[in-house]
């Protein structure tokens, strides 16, 4: 499934975490288990999103824009590797997700906004039944979306999550996060700065409904 959980205990010094994904990660996320004033730090690399990569990182509770990091050092098919760190201190227990690319399952990527209504299609060659977008060019929320909440492809655009507020989903008149959900990946169909700045880049994660790659048939 392109997915492994890790479990790893700080030592405030260099640390290679072993993992069991079977490729170089293409999205890292990391939460404190134990301790206080650490945000859930996510990092991909810059072969997956470019202006990523092991030194720069986006927070999962924040709205901020990607910035420089010294969390991560390295990154490989059966390790990843940090320095000492908030993510890698004496007594705190920490867990990773680890994410790759399956073909007709899940994608993680990047797109560049062109500020204009008619937006950037992302081809996933899958119907997206769950994916997520951030601008890691400037300060902007998450944009969270799942087709269980958002059926129709309507005007006022889906229910929206943001992982950066505690607050319940937007919905309606209110969204102005338009965009469509079709068969192979999703439409941006707003200006909204939060998916749509002309030039600035944003990465997204996206699951599969149906995954393409098999037939359901009976």
């Amino acid at each position: 499934a392109g997915f492994d959980i890790v479990e790893y205990t700080g030592t405030s010094g260099t640390q290679a975490v072993s993992h069991s994904l079977g490729a170089t990660p293409d999205c890292i996320m990391m939460h404190l288990k134990s301790g206080t004033n650490v945000d859930g730090t996510m990092f991909m690399p810059d072969t997956v999103a470019s202006g990523m990569g092991t030194g720069e990182g986006v927070f999962m509770s924040l709205s901020n824009a990607a910035q420089t990091t010294s969390y991560m050092s390295s990154v490989s098919s059966t390790t990843f590797t940090m320095p000492s760190t908030s993510m890698n201190q004496t007594g705190r227990t920490y867990v990773a997700y680890l994410f790759r690319d399956i073909e007709g399952f899940s994608r993680f990527g990047q797109y560049t906004g062109n500020g204009d209504a008619d937006g950037p299609f992302v081809q996933l060659d899958f119907k997206p039944r769950f994916f997520w977008i951030k601008n890691i060019d400037s300060s902007s929320g998450w944009t969270v979306i799942d087709t269980a909440r958002y059926i129709d492809n309507d005007a006022n655009g889906p229910g929206r999550l943001e992982w950066n507020f505690s607050s319940a989903e937007v919905t309606g008149s209110s969204a102005t996060r338009e965009m469509d959900i079709t068969s192979n990946g999703f439409k941006i169909r707003s200006t909204n700065s939060n998916i749509n700045t002309d030039g600035d880049k944003y990465i997204y994660g996206a699951f599969a409904d149906v995954p393409s790659k098999y037939s359901n048939a009976f």
